[in-house]
């Protein structure tokens, strides 16, 4: 009688780990489908953040080459009327031409060299911290490019201000009104990559932040 009471209890636990090494592997199993799902959702929203940031700097520079267009045909009419322009007028456009690339443009492309800096310091710490900065680095490195771009045309446009302005061709007055316009527009294409950077790297803190992890842990 003994040995049988010690075999039905023996099945007894058998079963029962056998019924609790069940209920683990479905609790883990469970967990991987949660962090599968979680992970292809932020997959998801990654991609169709994407999307709408390319989708958004593709209207902006759409705008930008619309308006350039416009500008430009003004600048035509500009040209003709230099031609009609007294010595005092031409001095005072290339006393304001040189002030726009010495002061005006020179305030604003250190002001986003500074931004630039900034946004570099923030995805080191994400990176540090095991976070996907990819897309920021995209935006940041076409915004440095523009910048970069933006300096060049402007010592074009410096080369082109001569110091007496009295003899200043109509072509070299066309050619610093459209090359400003350039400079302007390629600033405004890096400081909106810059902003895009931004909101990249607010997507990769918001996702830590919620998470309370990061996505590798």
């Amino acid at each position: 009688m003994k040995k049988y009471i010690n075999f039905i209890v023996m099945i007894v636990f058998v079963f029962s780990f056998s019924l609790a090494s069940l209920a683990t592997a479905q609790d883990n199993n469970k967990n991987d489908q949660n962090k599968n799902s979680l992970k292809d959702s932020l997959e998801s929203k990654k991609e169709a953040f994407k999307d709408k940031i390319e989708a958004e700097r593709l209207a902006f520079n759409q705008t930008l080459k619309n308006q350039r267009e416009v500008f430009k045909a003004e600048v035509a009419k500009l040209k003709e009327d230099w031609k009609l322009n007294n010595a005092s007028k031409r001095a005072k456009f290339c006393a304001g031409a040189a002030e726009m690339t010495t002061t005006k443009f020179a305030n604003v492309v250190a002001k986003l060299d500074e931004i630039a800096t900034k946004i570099e310091g923030e995805i080191t710490a994400l990176e540090t911290d095991g976070k996907d900065t990819s897309q920021a680095e995209d935006s940041l490195n076409f915004g440095k490019q523009k910048l970069a771009e933006a300096k060049t045309k402007l010592s074009e446009i410096k080369a082109l201000v001569p110091a007496d302005c009295a003899n200043m061709t109509a072509e070299t007055f066309e050619k610093i009104k459209l090359g400003a316009r350039d400079a302007k527009n390629l600033l405004k294409e890096g400081k909106e990559s810059f902003r895009a950077a931004v909101k990249e790297i607010k997507v990769l803190k918001d996702e830590k932040g919620e998470n309370g992890e990061n996505e590798e842990d």
